[in-house]
């Protein structure tokens, strides 16, 4: 370049002999750092995770303008077809997204992109697609398998096959399908943890066909923001707070509800009882509870006075607090004891209303 030349030619003679001297150093030293792989740019668990979770609720969306469409058939008809339809829902986002050699939308959201791991970092190609066996595979793996495996087991659920006797064929068939369903769960805790370790693999059916996420651009960084995280805590301190203060509400509102009632007995009834009050002791049935006229009470117990209540009646009176007095005669019921049913009849209701 001209500049090279130009410091070519204001170099001494001794160090631009040094200099040719050492052009074959640094023509391996060039060599060795083009051959060198470049680093891999490890992707965001977080990421790799949200995005399964918006491919998920893709389905779902799509899955419930659905059900708007069989509003008004038959009952229970989309709840038949739930395994058909989430087959054909996921048949769609993965023909149009991995089998067309593009993303699924969860993963074009957070900035990756699907590579072959055998093929991937290799000096000729460093993020490498998914073959055609890996993307069939793919199709097979998350939507095919996963719907013979829910239509099976509402045919296996629906016929109780689990309730047939030891040794037929559909009870071995039953219990082969909740050993698997047992092993499969297993292995996908297994493959979590390897995935929170070594980052590579976010399910069992990527790890068999060895296909992984990357950034598509690694130079993209995540930006955090913790606002709605924030308003999410609130609300929920908001809510634990009101649902550890309703007990106190509840016992304080009745007690407050009494207290004003008391207040206002006393400013306008001058001390006495009501006419309304003195002609309902006089309509109540002899035995009966004073409360809720019920006869004969139930769980019946006897006040300070002499008058029977209902056990629940009586104690719900007195939780109110404010001093529960007795509708026939006006006395403050304090304590009260258990009496058969029997006796009840015999109770005198004939006190004089104050």
């Amino acid at each position: 370049r001209p500049e090279a030349s130009l410091i070519m030619d204001d170099m001494p003679p001794e160090l631009e002999e040094r200099w040719q001297e050492s052009a074959k150093e640094r023509q391996a030293i060039a060599e060795a750092l083009a051959a060198r792989r470049p680093p891999r740019t490890v992707p965001n668990r977080v990421n790799q995770l949200e995005a399964l979770e918006l491919d998920a609720e893709l389905t779902e969306m799509l899955s419930d303008q659905f059900k708007r469409v069989f509003a008004f058939f038959r009952p229970g008809l989309l709840q038949d077809l739930k395994p058909e339809s989430d087959a054909l829902f996921g048949f769609v986002i993965a023909f149009f997204s991995i089998c067309s050699g593009s993303q699924t939308p969860g993963n074009v959201f957070q900035n990756l992109v699907y590579v072959d791991r055998a093929r991937t970092h290799l000096p000729s190609s460093r993020l490498a697609p998914p073959v055609r066996r890996q993307r069939i595979g793919y199709l097979l793996l998350f939507v095919v398998l996963p719907y013979i495996w829910a239509r099976g087991s509402r045919v296996v659920e629906r016929r109780e096959w689990g309730a047939r006797p030891e040794g037929e064929w559909r009870r071995r068939a039953w219990v082969l399908m909740q050993r698997l369903e047992a092993w499969y769960r297993c292995a996908a805790t297994v493959n979590l943890v390897l995935f929170l370790r070594f980052t590579t693999y976010r399910t069992i059916g990527e790890r068999l066909l060895r296909i992984g996420l990357e950034p598509q651009d690694a130079t993209l960084t995540r930006t955090l923001n913790f606002e709605y995280t924030n308003q999410v805590l609130v609300w929920h301190t908001m809510q634990d707070i009101l649902a550890q203060s309703r007990p106190f509400i509840a016992v304080a509102l009745p007690k407050a509800r009494a207290a004003l009632a008391s207040m206002y007995a006393s400013i306008f009834t001058r001390g006495g009882a009501s006419r309304e009050d003195q002609e309902r002791a006089r309509l109540l049935p002899a035995g009966a509870c004073g409360f809720c006229a019920l006869y004969p009470p139930c769980s019946p117990h006897v006040g300070e006075c002499g008058h029977p209540f209902c056990y629940f009646c009586l104690k719900s009176a007195q939780a109110t607090g404010g001093g529960v007095k007795c509708p026939r005669c006006k006395a403050t019921l304090r304590t009260c004891s258990r009496e058969p049913v029997s006796s009840i009849s015999d109770v005198s209701v004939d006190a004089p209303i104050s």
